[in-house]
């Protein structure tokens, strides 16, 4: 007797084995049970797999894809993590939609025809940049989401990856630092002319209750 694994039983197909003391009639009987018993399988299989695809688009329509718990945490998030500062990032209430001309202005006509020159001096604005508005957030009222992403973008790892690269005639593995890539959160310290891990100390020091609340435990045990 000899027969293939199915994946999911373990157990062989019956057109497989060879039963010399079954009718070849019940052997159909078999085979038709077994061929109904996999497509029950794998109609079960893409059903769990369509109700995950489901979960996941309804999280991303509900802008709801961070991995805490909404319903607890956002109250706590929407409230300013540092030194209240009031600005046009406080999210604010919806405008009474107006009728005015939509034709640009003079000024906004200026703007667009500007030639704006990527050089060295503007890519280190554009990291300060986004350093100064992310840590502006932090002081808003409201944007919860938005701070959360602040929080784990302020502690991502110190190296974001390792390669292998030929040194010498040797394979080896060498780390790809987060400083070295643009716009990530030590990339904007450098820029700014801070150290990334002073910040952090100082930051840690002063939202530790609030990290504790969010189970970053990792973050907090650094401080």
């Amino acid at each position: 007797m000899s027969g293939r694994t199915h994946r999911d039983s373990g157990a062989a197909p019956p057109e497989q084995l060879f039963l010399a003391f079954v009718a070849s009639g019940e052997q159909q009987v078999l085979n038709a049970a077994w061929q109904d018993s996999v497509q029950k399988a794998d109609a079960s299989a893409a059903k769990r797999v369509e109700a995950g695809r489901k979960r996941t688009t309804l999280k991303v329509l509900s802008s709801k894809t961070l991995d805490i718990d909404w319903t607890r945490y956002r109250k706590l998030l929407d409230l300013p993590l540092l030194g209240h500062e009031a600005s046009d990032l406080d999210v604010q209430p919806e405008a009474e939609p107006t009728h005015e001309s939509t034709q640009p202005s003079e000024a906004t006509g200026d703007v667009q025809s500007e030639d704006w020159v990527l050089d060295d001096h503007s890519v280190a604005k554009l990291h300060e940049s986004v350093l100064t508005y992310s840590l502006r957030v932090l002081k808003t009222r409201g944007n919860a989401q938005e701070k959360f992403e602040i929080l784990q973008w302020i502690w991502s790892k110190d190296i974001y990856c390792w390669v292998t690269r030929n040194i010498d005639g040797a394979n080896r593995e060498v780390p790809i630092y987060s400083r070295q890539l643009p716009f990530t959160f030590q990339a904007c310290c450098v820029a700014y002319g801070c150290n990334p891990e002073a910040l952090r100390e100082k930051l840690g020091y002063i939202l530790k209750p609030l990290l504790k609340e969010l189970n970053f435990e990792s973050i907090v045990l650094q401080y």
